[in-house]
């Protein structure tokens, strides 16, 4: 727009109106822990008309990232204006304003009528040392020989994938519905979603953390994978195929309503004992994927379901947490 200056998609600027032609003005930006001075000169051409200023902003990612509670950040602007003094010296105007800085497991989803759900991408994180551990422990149990993303046919790609559930499954992950924020808006709607490190070591997760969890898996693997959400809810996606025409739905929430803990009462035989897990694991993974196949078909008929490719917004520039 021919009033804005800068980058106006880093969201904090100020309003300035031109008090004559061409108007030359310094502009900058900082806060108390989370912005270093950030500044931009422009020229605003009319005089009475008000322009929109954004300096591109100078983030301290580390210190974002490392937010977990929420907290007050007082933000500072600072307005020169190069074409005017007062006792020789450009005239400055500085103005503070204090906002709300979120826990980094606060992931907006909504604004009115804008849909953010995408933003649950940026939790999926296949670079995670959790991951490495958890196929790890895959690979020891017997059920595929490599994971190998699509180099064999479906039945070892689906193989890999249930090597995948039964580690976590009998790793007794439990399904925990705690997704309030850790502080409220009127404007902005939002819930928590857990570092999947957080959710491996804890064996809590709602759907959302545990659908992460499985997607930052199967990407590590170099399978095909999305986050399925339809309202109030959230499931995954994963392909059988390199060419991502025969999908695969998980239900994850239904990971931890089966306890594999009484199949290991075998007559003493670990191996028998582990078969019966395995049996018992396989017909609970088949299920939560007709379950999440069904859900899935009724939302696509309803057209309130949302398929979010990790990997297009990855492109886009979406980093992982």
């Amino acid at each position: 727009m021919p009033n804005h200056f800068g980058d106006w998609k880093k969201l904090i600027g100020v309003g300035i109106e031109a008090t004559r032609p061409n108007t030359q003005v310094l502009v900058e930006v900082s806060s108390t822990k989370f912005i270093k001075p950030s500044r931009i000169s422009v020229t605003l051409p009319a005089r009475g008309v008000t322009y929109f200023v954004y300096p591109t902003l100078e983030l301290d990612y580390s210190a974002l990232r490392a937010q977990t509670t929420p907290l007050p950040e007082t933000i500072t602007i600072r307005v020169m204006e190069k074409s005017s003094s007062q006792n020789g010296r450009p005239m400055v105007t500085t103005k503070t304003k204090t906002v709300q800085v979120r826990s980094i497991t606060d992931c907006p989803f909504s604004r009115g009528r804008e849909d953010w759900r995408w933003m649950f991408a940026a939790y999926v994180n296949e670079n995670s040392p959790i991951i490495e551990q958890i196929l790890q422990e895959a690979s020891h149990v017997g059920l595929t020989n490599s994971f190998a993303d699509y180099q064999h046919d479906e039945r070892d790609v689906l193989k890999q994938i249930f090597s995948v559930w039964y580690v976590l499954q009998n790793r007794g992950i439990k399904y925990s519905n705690i997704v309030t924020p850790s502080a409220e808006s009127d404007q902005v709607f939002s819930q928590t979603v857990r570092p999947i490190s957080e959710s491996f070591q804890y064996q809590q997760a709602n759907c959302v953390d545990r659908s992460v969890l499985f997607a930052s898996i199967f990407r590590k693997i170099g399978l095909h994978t999305q986050l399925v959400t339809v309202p109030g809810h959230c499931f995954v996606l994963v392909y059988l195929d390199k060419k991502s025409s025969k999908p695969f739905y998980i239900e994850t929430t239904e990971l931890g309503n089966t306890d594999l803990g009484p199949s290991s009462r075998a007559g003493g035989n670990p191996q028998l004992a582990q078969q019966n897990r395995q049996k018992i694991s396989a017909r609970a993974f088949f299920q939560a994927n007709k379950d999440a196949s069904d859900e899935a078909r009724k939302h696509l008929a309803m057209h309130d379901i949302l398929f979010i490719n990790v990997e297009q917004w990855r492109k886009l520039g979406l980093a992982p947490f």
